[in-house]
């Protein structure tokens, strides 16, 4: 939930957005599919303001959207 407040926080500032890096962590856990429809939606408002997203997710739903896709394994 953290990392939900904090993305809505920095899209209420666009003015800060730009070069602005946000790391999350699995931020789709938990989200029924139209959250996480709405979470994408701020992720692709923050990106087009400039900012960048790095982010660790198991959610093909989310991983379908990105532009670069790193798949690490032990």
């Amino acid at each position: 939930e953290r990392q939900r407040l904090g993305l809505a926080k920095a899209l209420s500032r666009p003015a800060m957005l730009e070069d602005c890096l946000l790391i999350l962590d699995q931020p789709a856990i938990g989200l029924h599919p139209f959250d996480q429809a709405k979470l994408m939606e701020g992720l692709y408002r923050f990106t087009e303001a400039g900012g960048s997203v790095l982010m660790e997710e198991q959610s093909p739903f989310l991983l379908r959207a990105c532009d670069h896709v790193i798949q690490m394994q032990k």
